[in-house]
């Protein structure tokens, strides 16, 4: 495993334990969060310019497809990228 993908892995890891931690907790919360995300165009959008750069970052420093760690991270790299680039031209 790389630097790299080390240092991505501990980026992301207690960000994705904590956000779905808080979702098992406290599900009606999300459900209204994400119930008001739909109605409001310009949070889409900025969310989804934030989303495309996050995963232009990962895809242009670590696009590593050589172990199970290093795809993982690719790949998410590259769902971000194609996620982000998705909803901002919808």
């Amino acid at each position: 495993m790389t630097e790299v993908t080390q240092f991505l892995a501990q980026l992301s890891g207690p960000v994705f334990l904590v956000v779905g931690l808080a979702l098992l907790v406290n599900v009606s919360a999300f459900l209204k969060v994400a119930a008001d995300a739909e109605k409001d165009d310009l949070e889409n959008y900025l969310a989804s310019i934030m989303l495309m750069v996050a995963g232009l970052a990962i895809v242009l420093y670590h696009n590593v497809w050589t172990d199970a760690p290093e795809v993982i991270i690719s790949l998410l790299g590259w769902a971000c990228l194609i996620k982000g680039i998705f909803w901002i031209l919808l």
